[in-house]
């Protein structure tokens, strides 16, 4: 009903709690960030990711900065590294 009036309708959480989406939270987010958060999540440099994935430095570098999209591909073969779904990645 108040989708129709042009209101967004706000998910609770079972405590009652306001959801947020990760757009709202951080509106600048891209999938760089994923990468770069998993990747130091396992204590990794971005020289020993690059040679895990047969790539180099700087394309991990510009993946994480956003200045390289991370191809389908790509997310498929970090998802094989950090064993989560490649749609993380896009």
């Amino acid at each position: 009903m108040l989708a129709l009036a042009g209101h967004k309708a706000r998910q609770l959480n079972a405590d009652g709690e306001k959801v947020y989406g990760i757009e709202e939270v951080f509106p600048e987010a891209h999938p760089g960030m994923v990468l770069a958060g998993f990747r130091l999540k396992l204590s990794l440099t971005q020289t020993e990711l690059a040679a895990r994935l047969d790539i180099s430095q700087n394309r991990v570098s510009d993946m994480e900065n956003g200045k390289r999209p991370i191809s389908k591909a790509m997310a498929a073969k970090l998802g094989q590294v950090f064993d989560i779904p490649r749609q993380a990645f896009l």
